[in-house]
């Protein structure tokens, strides 16, 4: 009996990895009602814009822009008004199919392929990174929302338009930060220098002449160094690792102070 029941074991567990190879299971997003866009995440903290048109079909886009700027991801938002997804800050434009209109992003945004729409939700497939473009120059910018009813509050025209919901985030401080695993949000000063990118929390004060941070900084691990060197005021989703930032999306509400 002992070995029957082992293979009958050995079976089952053989039966369900042909299963899960034939149907894998694909992580799921909320679906939106046709004509709307929805801001969501993937497993591994990944976020993304979900975006349905009235035909029935779906879009899901990665909220990050293609252009990197100092060696970091910037965070794109879409814009009701505009009908478009906006890097506010490298003033690049997509339409809601993610396909690049203008400004010096070099391609479509990063999609993922559609499995199925059952019962309300998407399940979300393969990763596709779109070629970058064949034609010279930059296109059109287009890195300003005109939805101006809809955010009267914000004084600063670039970040009009509706992006990912951590941009409405309260920022932490480094010791939450640092306790807490995955990417949260931080605010503070972040320094591109010859040794690459360094950041300094907000609850710290820092001396932009000397270049100095009143508490620890940490080293920004995606960024390359810079010859010319800046100052930046931003606000990111990131993780904090040991004495490095890693993981970094720049949000909106980022500013340029100065150069060093």
């Amino acid at each position: 009996m002992g070995y029957v029941a082992i293979a009958t074991w050995v079976v089952g567990l053989v039966a369900v990895a042909v299963w899960q190879t034939v149907h894998p299971t694909f992580p799921r997003v909320r679906m939106p009602l046709p004509g709307s866009v929805v801001a969501a995440e993937l497993p591994g903290g990944t976020p993304v814009w979900v975006a349905a048109n009235d035909d029935g079909t779906v879009a899901i886009l990665e909220a990050i822009s293609t252009h990197r700027a100092s060696g970091l991801d910037w965070a794109v938002g879409w814009c009701q008004e505009e009908d478009a997804f906006i890097d506010y800050w490298g003033a690049s434009r997509w339409d809601r199919q993610g396909r690049y209109v203008g400004g010096p992003a070099p391609s479509n945004l990063t999609a993922y392929e559609v499995v199925d729409i059952d019962h309300g939700s998407v399940a979300v497939g393969d990763r596709v990174v779109a070629p970058r473009r064949t034609f010279g120059g930059a296109g059109p910018l287009g890195g300003v929302c005109t939805d101006r009813e809809t955010d009267v509050e914000n004084p600063d025209p670039a970040t009009w338009g509706r992006y990912h919901v951590a941009n409405d985030a309260r920022g932490l401080s480094l010791a939450q930060a640092t306790a807490t695993r995955g990417r949260v949000v931080l605010e503070g000063v972040a320094v591109w220098g010859s040794q690459g990118g360094r950041f300094c929390s907000a609850e710290f004060p820092f001396d932009a002449v000397t270049e100095t941070c009143a508490g620890r900084q940490l080293r920004i691990v995606q960024s390359p160094p810079s010859d010319d060197g800046y100052i930046v005021a931003v606000r990111v989703l990131a993780a904090v690792r040991g004495g490095e930032l890693t993981d970094v999306l720049v949000l909106p509400g980022t500013r340029f102070i100065g150069t060093p």
